[in-house]
């Protein structure tokens, strides 16, 4: 049986640190505008609050429920706001047939694209890099220190050298490792 969840269990700091996160890292990406990060926090929390009467405690715990929640959320967000980009119906057309420039959906000339893509500073891949270091950044927060230092350990040692150094087992290491591995899949870096 569902039990009742109030605003405050679901209000808790693990959300409040995902949706502001979340409504950081939609608000710089494409599509959206820095201006509008209060506005996605708002929807966020919306949709949260939305699905909280669906929390079923006996089919997992709480923060997995609102990272399921919210990560759908902004997941519908992108998908909206590409859809207002490019609504159902929009014209299609060839750039030899578009001698009035009726047809909005290409720029001015090729070369204007290609200098938008080769240009570093307004680059996609510009983006993708911020983005990736505002969630590395936030991931590394997130974490306690002593998981930290074990992961940088292991990275410059081994694991082994790892629970030498820190005088825990192996076992240990690896859980301080998967520790990691959560507070990177709550930031959105996804091991593959």
């Amino acid at each position: 049986m569902k039990n009742a969840i109030g605003p405050d269990d679901l209000a808790n700091e693990y959300a409040r640190k995902m949706i502001v996160y979340k409504a950081m890292q939609l608000s710089s990406s494409r599509g959206f505008l820095r201006h509008e990060r209060e506005d996605l926090e708002q929807e966020l929390w919306v949709a949260l609050f939305a699905q909280s009467e669906s929390f079923d405690p006996d089919r997992g715990c709480l923060n997995t429920f609102i990272n399921r929640v919210v990560n759908s959320a902004v997941a519908m967000l992108r998908r909206e706001r590409r859809s207002e980009k490019h609504p159902a119906g929009s014209e299609v057309c060839s750039l030899d047939d578009r001698p009035d420039r009726s047809c909005n959906h290409y720029p001015d000339s090729l070369a204007e694209s290609s200098d938008r893509r080769r240009n570093p500073t307004d680059s996609y891949l510009t983006v993708y890099r911020a983005e990736s270091r505002e969630a590395f950044d936030f991931a590394m927060q997130s974490m306690p220190r002593h998981t930290r230092d074990v992961c940088h350990h292991v990275q410059m040692v081994s694991l082994a050298g790892a629970a030498r150094h820190f005088g825990i087992s192996r076992r240990q290491v690896r859980n301080e490792l998967a520790s990691a591995a959560e507070c990177f899949r709550i930031a959105g870096i996804e091991h593959s």
